[in-house]
C-alpha cells in the first residue's frame, strides 16, 4: 500500500490515443491498482510512467474497478514484460511466511528501496529512528537502512464519506495529512468488545495509526483493542484504538481500516505457552530411527547396484522411514505453533533442532552411500574369489585325474609330468589371484566381521595347503628331466620308486584340506 505518481499513455476503446496523470495505490512485483485523473475507457494495453524514477514500461489492463469519483477511472494492470525496478523498490523473490514481518526499507547511501522481514527487535530498532545493516545489491556491500517514509497525504486513497471526526476536532470529511509514515507489515491483533479477535497485518504506520486490511466488517468510530509482541522477549503492547475510516477495495471483499490509538500503551508480560518437551523427544526419536533405517536401506541399495539383489525389502524401508519422517514433521508443526518465532529463544532452538536434524540425515545418507559403494566393492570381491576358487579347484581336479590315470595303468610318465607342469602353471596362476582378491576384501572392510575373518582365515589355510600341493606336482613334473639321465632299462624303476612317493603326499594333502572345508562347514 503505496502511493506513487504516474504517467498514462495509450489508446482509449474507441482508438483515441490519451495521455494523463494518476498514481498507484497499492502495488507488487507483477502489476498494481492504479487510478488515472480521467475517467477513460481504456484499451487492452497502456504505458505507464513513475514520476519518480522515470521508469517506463508497459501494462495489460486485467480489470476495471470501481472508480470513488466520476472524474477518476480505477484498474487493476499487470506488467507485460520484466521490470523489477519499475516501483523503485525490491520484492523479495519467494512468499511471504503467514507470521512473517517485511518493512520496506531505504539505503541511505543510494536511496534504493526494498522490501525486507524484519524481525521483531528490529522493527523496535527502526520505529525509534534507528538503522540495521542489510546487502545492497546496488552498493555492492552491507549498508546501513531505515524505513523509507512518505510524507504525502496518508488518507489519500480513502473515500471521504467514511471519514469520521477525531479526538483534534477535526471534521468529518476533512482531509487530514499524517506525516513519517513507515510501510511494514507485521501482524496485528484486534479486540472488539463483544471478546471477537482477529489477527491482520499491517501495511503502513504513522506515530498514532495503522494502516491494515481485513475480511471483517468494523464500524467507523468502533471501539478497538490492538495487540502486538514489541520485541523477541515475547512481551506484548496493547492500546486503545478507533476505527477512523474504512474503504472498499474492488473487486476484492476485503476492506482498508485506519486506526487511530486511543490512550497510552501498556506492556503486558508474555502470553503462556504450552511445553514441547515431549514433542521435541518424540521428533528427535524419530529422527534417529528413520536415519538409522535409512542408512541401512541406502546401504543395501548402493551395494546392490554392484551385485544385483532383492530391493524389494529395502524399499519397503524407505517408505518406513517418509512415514516416520512425515509424522516427525507434524510434530515439528506442533512445536512451532507452541513455540513462536518471535521469540528469540525459541528461534535459536530451532536453529539448532533444525541443524541437529540435518546432521542425522545427512550423516546417514552418506555414511550409507559410502558404506554401500564399499560393501558393494566387497561383494565383487567375494564373487572374483568363489569364481578363482571354483577355477582353482577344476585345475586341481585335473592334475588328480591325470596322476590317478598313471597311477592306475602305469604307460608313459614323461608326457603325464608335461601335462601336469602345464596345469601347474595355471592352478598357480589363480591361487596367486585367490590370494591378491582376498587381501583387497580384507582391506577394505569397515567394521570388524568375525563370521568374515575366519572364513578368510579358512581359506588361508586351504590356499597353503594347495601351495604345498602345488610344489609337489611341480617336484613331480620336473623328474621328467632326471629321467633322461637314466639308462633305459632302469626307467621304469625309477618312476616307480620316485613319482609314486609324491602321490602318497599329495593324497595326505587332501585329506587334510579336507578336514579344514569341513570345519569351516560346520562352523557356518
Amino acid at each position: 500500500m503505496v502511493t506513487i505518481p504516474l504517467r498514462a499513455e495509450g489508446l482509449t476503446a474507441t482508438g483515441e490515443a490519451f495521455a494523463c496523470g494518476g498514481r498507484a495505490l497499492t502495488v507488487n512485483r507483477h502489476g498494481a491498482h492504479i487510478r488515472l485523473d480521467q475517467p477513460i475507457s481504456v484499451a487492452h494495453k497502456i504505458l505507464l510512467t513513475n514520476l519518480e524514477n522515470k521508469a517506463r514500461g508497459e501494462f495489460r489492463i486485467v480489470r476495471v474497478l470501481e472508480s470513488h469519483a466520476a472524474e477518476e477511472a480505477d484498474f487493476g494492470v499487470e506488467a507485460v514484460g520484466n521490470y523489477p525496478s519499475f516501483w523503485g523498490i525490491d520484492f523479495p523473490a519467494g512468499p511471504r511466511k503467514p507470521d512473517e514481518s517485511r518493512g520496506l526499507l531505504e539505503c541511505q547511501d543510494c536511496r534504493s528501496s526494498s522490501l525486507l522481514p524484519l524481525s521483531l527487535d528490529e522493527i523496535g530498532l527502526l520505529e525509534s529512528g534507528g538503522t540495521v545493516k542489510r546487502l545492497c545489491a546496488s552498493c555492492g556491500s552491507k549498508t546501513e537502512w531505515a524505513f523509507a517514509r512518505e510524507g504525502a497525504h496518508a488518507d489519500e486513497f480513502l473515500p471521504e464519506q467514511e471519514s469520521a471526526a477525531d479526538d483534534d476536532g477535526d471534521a468529518p470529511g476533512q482531509r487530514q495529512r499524517v506525516k513519517h509514515i513507515i510501510f511494514v507489515q507485521r501482524p496485528v491483533s484486534i479486540r472488539t468488545a463483544a471478546g471477537e479477535v482477529e489477527t491482520v497485518q499491517t501495511e503502513n504506520l504513522s506515530k498514532n495509526e495503522i494502516r491494515c486490511t481485513s475480511e471483517k466488517t468494523y464500524e467507523v468510530n468502533q471501539a478497538v483493542t490492538l495487540e502486538w509482541e514489541n520485541s523477541g522477549t515475547g512481551h506484548r503492547l496493547r492500546v486503545q484504538g478507533r476505527i477512523r475510516r474504512r474503504q472498499m477495495i474492488a473487486g476484492s471483499s476485503r476492506l482498508i481500516y485506519s486506526i487511530r490509538h486511543e490512550g497510552s500503551t501498556a506492556t503486558l508480560p508474555p502470553s503462556p505457552l504450552q511445553s514441547a518437551g515431549k514433542l521435541y523427544v518424540a521428533m528427535g526419536g524419530l529422527v534417529a530411527a528413520a536415519s538409522v533405517l535409512m542408512g541401512v536401506s541406502v546401504r543395501a541399495l548402493v551395494s546392490s547396484l554392484a551385485i544385483p539383489s532383492g530391493t524389494a525389502g529395502r524399499v519397503a524401508c524407505l517408505g518406513v522411514v517418509l512415514i516416520m519422517v512425515c509424522v516427525a514433521y507434524k510434530a515439528w508443526k506442533t512445536i512451532l505453533s507452541r513455540e513462536p518465532e518471535s521469540r528469540n529463544i525459541f528461534k535459536k532452538r530451532h536453529l539448532i533442532a533444525g541443524a541437529v536434524v540435518a546432521v542425522f540425515f545427512l550423516g546417514s545418507l552418506g555414511v550409507g552411500a559410502i558404506a554401500g559403494v564399499v560393501r558393494g566393492y566387497q561383494r565383487g570381491q567375494a564373487q572374483l574369489i568363489l569364481h578363482d576358487l571354483a577355477m582353482a579347484q577344476v585345475f586341481e581336479r585335473n592334475i588328480d585325474a591325470a596322476e590317478n590315470r598313471v597311477m592306475a595303468n602305469p604307460a608313459d610318465y614323461t608326457d603325464t609330468c608335461a601335462t601336469l607342469q602345464a596345469l601347474a602353471g595355471q592352478w598357480q596362476d589363480q591361487l596367486d589371484a585367490l590370494t591378491a582378491h582376498a587381501a583387497e576384501l580384507l582391506r577394505f572392510e569397515l567394521w570388524p566381521n568375525t563370521r568374515s575373518r575366519e572364513a578368510l582365515k579358512g581359506l588361508d589355510e586351504i590356499v597353503a595347503i594347495d601351495r604345498r600341493k602345488l610344489r609337489l606336482v611341480q617336484q613331480q613334473s620336473a623328474l621328467k628331466i632326471e629321467a633322461q639321465n637314466t639308462a633305459p632299462d632302469n626307467q621304469q624303476a625309477f618312476w616307480q620308486t620316485r613319482f609314486p612317493p609324491l602321490r602318497q603326499e599329495i593324497l595326505e594333502l587332501n585329506a587334510q584340506k579336507k578336514l579344514v572345508v569341513k570345519s569351516l562347514m560346520a562352523a557356518k
